[in-house]
């Protein structure tokens, strides 16, 4: 907490600077589609393999914008600005015959975008369907007829498709999902495998066959932060990835009628993984996006996974944004009691406290304990040094460095009444270098820059 009298003149210059910073933003105007405070899909990579052998993967940079890297002559290309105003992971479709790509994601007003390249050149974002999608795509072509889902605000799986020059309205699935899904067709069989992440962590699958879908069913019980891909072997084996929630990247297999316990690829990455299979040659490659915002590829040939790989930097894929719905919660408790006064001592984790005469309030760590129980439901201590150094009672995980933070993450600084070991202030992250806290009086609670006497962070949410 911070002291009630010893606010620092440059803390609170801070302060006061960061919020005409906002007021200047929020007057100002932009192109495009509005963006979503909280993203759904954090960052998380689409990726194919062309029949020359090249690889391209596709992500979302932190300036919402879409890039591709190509890999070919043993060099991956440096990231190609594909514009629009995009988030979460992003799904791609390759026809060989036509040497076409199709290119899928969400926009910032939730709506269904679309690039096609042809002829040697991409020709622009269209907007193909008008939703409330969170960010996550994937996508198939069957028979030139196109396979689009995707998550919805509401985290109900949407599926549209492309036929005779028409994109059909949204078709709920159902369920309670978070993240990118991830889908297979089978030619064999005129089957469809769709895979999410539920509510609880679990990975669930939806089948298509005889004309109609058979509704959820819970495959892995596990602890998956959302974002899937998966592939089918041409042995007939299933191969499905998934994010944990500490940040590893898992893989379950089905095969002989039961899916595997889940295996650690290791890794810290965030989102959606992106998945291509070469069948001539047994081939895996798992491209994700780091904690340091590039884009890192593990290959799995000879039988063996064999490590993770930075291979695409130059540009922020790490958006700033959680794919759990404990940290969105999180950042909504936080941010639905902006304009609060700061109280020195105010605020439990059921909401402010009447105090100092100024009517209902909260102190720093009053009002990271209320986020962190509204969204997580771990009660933390009304302090802001036993918040960051008793993590490991209350479940958190602290993080090492400022590239890993993620919105839903608690910040902490030194203060005016703190140390380094001890912190005197917290906040919660909210993406984008921003946290919602309580300064001190005079400044009521509200969006401000990190601060530059930054300490750690830590994680509580899953």
């Amino acid at each position: 907490m911070l002291s009630a009298f010893r606010l620092s003149l440059r803390r609170l210059s801070a302060a006061l600077l960061g919020a005409a910073a906002l007021t200047a933003f929020a007057v100002g105007t932009h192109a495009g589609p509005a963006a979503a405070s909280v993203l759904a899909d954090p960052a998380g990579v689409g990726a194919v393999v062309a029949s020359d052998g090249s690889y391209h993967v596709f992500a979302a940079g932190a300036d919402q914008h879409m890039y591709q890297s190509i890999y070919t002559g043993g060099t991956w290309s440096s990231p190609q600005d594909l514009g629009g105003y995009v988030h979460g992971v992003p799904a791609v479709v390759y026809t060989s015959s036509t040497s076409r790509y199709d290119l899928f994601a969400v926009g910032g007003n939730g709506d269904l975008y679309q690039q096609i390249y042809t002829g040697g050149s991409w020709h622009g974002w269209n907007d193909i369907a008008a939703a409330d999608l969170s960010g996550g795509v994937t996508a198939v072509v069957v028979s030139g007829v196109y396979h689009v889902f995707a998550t919805g605000a509401d985290h109900h799986l949407y599926q549209t498709i492309y036929s005779g020059g028409v994109w059909s309205a949204l078709q709920d699935l159902g369920s309670s999902v978070y993240g990118a899904p991830a889908v297979i067709y089978r030619s064999d069989q005129n089957r469809y495998d769709l895979f999410a992440v539920g509510g609880n962590g679990d990975l669930y699958q939806q089948i298509y066959t005889g004309g109609t879908w058979h509704g959820w069913n819970d495959i892995v019980s596990t602890h998956l932060a959302g974002g899937v891909a998966a592939t089918l072997s041409s042995d007939g084996t299933y191969h499905v990835f998934a994010t944990g929630d500490d940040q590893h990247l898992y893989q379950t297999i089905y095969t002989g009628g039961v899916w595997s316990a889940m295996q650690d690829l290791g890794g810290y990455v965030h989102g959606g993984p992106g998945l291509t299979y070469r069948s001539d040659v047994s081939r895996y490659d798992l491209f994700g996006v780091g904690g340091t915002g590039h884009i890192y590829q593990q290959i799995y040939t000879g039988g063996t996974w064999h490590g993770w790989h930075d291979i695409v930097s130059g540009v922020n894929f790490g958006t700033g944004s959680s794919t759990s719905s404990q940290a969105t919660q999180i950042v909504n408790a936080a941010q639905s009691q902006e304009g609060l006064p700061y109280c020195f001592g105010a605020g439990t984790i059921n909401g402010p406290t009447n105090g100092c005469g100024t009517g209902p309030a909260f102190d720093c760590s009053g009002l990271s304990m209320y986020a962190v129980y509204q969204g997580a439901g771990v009660v933390l201590p009304h302090s802001a040094a036993d918040q960051y150094n008793g993590y490991q009672t209350y479940g958190g995980i602290q993080l090492d460095s400022q590239t890993d933070l993620l919105p839903g993450d608690l910040v902490f600084f030194v203060g005016s009444d703190g140390t380094t070991s001890a912190p005197g202030h917290v906040g919660v992250y909210i993406g984008n270098g921003n946290m919602i806290d309580a300064p001190t009086y005079g400044i009521p609670v509200g969006v401000h820059a990190l601060y530059s006497d930054y300490v750690g962070a830590v994680r509580y949410w899953h």
